[in-house]
């Protein structure tokens, strides 16, 4: 009988060494991955968090006149009215764990603005989300993440934010006017040239002499959406500068140069024309050196210009 011989081979020592240097190494990325969707996920939360108390500290500043004090805002409890008639959130979230550490607080940290008109909710992120760098945000009316490259007061170069003041340079010019919108919960702010332009220019130097309607007190855009035609010259200064990169100048009504004139951000007020009509042949300026509204012929060329703009 014819008998065959089987021989078995057995994984060499360094066959062995190369499966569970990969099996480690797949191990290891699967880990990877797992712990990187894992703090994407957290970091997912604390946005939706954020979003979430932004809308709570909105109502409450809409029924209370202000948004409340940090001792109000307490992570982890309620937010509740003044006179505990309303609750706006059952339960305050707290920044999930793992914290991130370091400079980052391990609890979202509030604080209330001057006279309760803003507040500042600083929390971090781990990871980039959308276009939102890893590390600390600061959170505040109408903005989800302020974070030091994309919002700075004094840099003009940079958007403004609601924590700025007036007299900082923000948005191509001085901040001016800062006002808190109750119904969307956004800061309106609006910024002067910083050049606070001295070219002299007529309000109107065409012929005939028309009121146009644009008579609003408070509303510049309004107004210029009004002088159509291109014989406003004080008007088209604005509408054409181009200044810090920003083109949305507009010349203000006169309330709003009267408040820019209160600020006294501009050292040598000469006087300056507003946008707002009171008649066919006049407009409303401030006078040099006081902060009162006149009237002026709309032919009328020894009134400087002062832009402005709404500012993110």
């Amino acid at each position: 009988m014819l008998h065959v011989k089987h021989e078995l081979k057995a994984f060499t020592l360094i066959e062995v060494l190369l499966v569970i240097i990969i099996i480690g190494i797949l191990a290891t990325m699967a880990t990877t991955s797992l712990i990187s969707a894992r703090t994407k996920a957290i970091d997912i939360k604390r946005i939706n968090d954020i979003r979430q108390i932004q809308y709570a500290l909105d109502r409450f500043a809409e029924g209370n006149g202000e948004y409340p004090t940090a001792t109000e805002f307490i992570p982890g409890g309620s937010l509740v009215s003044r006179n505990a008639h309303t609750v706006y959130m059952e339960k305050i979230p707290q920044n999930p764990t793992p914290y991130i550490g370091g400079s980052c607080p391990d609890e979202y940290s509030y604080v209330q603005g001057v006279g309760g008109k803003s507040y500042t909710l600083t929390y971090c992120l781990a990871n980039k989300v959308s276009d939102l760098s890893p590390g600390q945000c600061v959170a505040m009316p109408g903005l989800i993440c302020s974070q030091t490259t994309a919002c700075a007061c004094n840099d003009s170069a940079k958007a403004c934010c609601g924590y700025c003041n007036p007299g900082d340079q923000c948005g191509g010019g001085w901040l001016f006017a800062r006002n808190f919108d109750t119904g969307t919960g956004i800061f309106n702010l609006v910024v002067d040239s910083l050049s606070n332009l001295n070219n002299f220019s007529a309000w109107d130097s065409g012929l005939p002499l028309v009121s146009t309607g644009a008579t609003s007190p408070v509303d510049g855009q309004a107004n210029v959406a009004n002088l159509v035609d291109s014989r406003y010259t004080a008007a088209n200064v604005c509408k054409n500068l181009v200044q810090n990169g920003k083109s949305d100048w507009y010349l203000p009504a006169s309330q709003e140069l009267a408040t820019l004139c209160n600020t006294n951000l501009i050292p040598a007020w000469n006087g300056r024309l507003s946008s707002t009509e009171v008649n066919s042949t006049n407009a409303n300026y401030i006078g040099a050196g006081v902060c009162t509204i006149g009237s002026v012929i709309k032919t009328n060329n020894t009134n400087a210009v002062s832009c402005v703009r709404h500012a993110p």
